[in-house]
């Protein structure tokens, strides 16, 4: 792309903070929702498929779960300063 258009600067950011367009932050992003943004124009790109796992040595350690609600009860992997 910075070849066939290097007047375009072309940074990736990934975070889950909003960007304020009229702040002039960026002029596109990719964000995560159902598109309903008043004052932008969003365009679907591909739905999420969301899934637990799990490494070997946390189910021995734990067991498996039996059932969707026992996964309540499993440790979650969370970013640093994220609840």
């Amino acid at each position: 792309l910075s070849r066939l258009h290097p007047e375009l600067l072309v940074s990736l950011d990934t975070t889950d903070t909003i960007i304020h367009f009229a702040s002039g932050e960026a002029d596109v992003a990719i964000r995560l929702g159902k598109g309903n943004y008043p004052g932008l124009y969003s365009e679907f790109l591909f739905g999420e498929q969301v899934f637990p796992v799990a490494s070997p040595e946390l189910l021995q350690r734990v067991g498996r779960p039996g059932s969707p609600a026992d996964l309540l009860q499993m440790p979650l992997l969370i970013r640093d300063g994220a609840e």
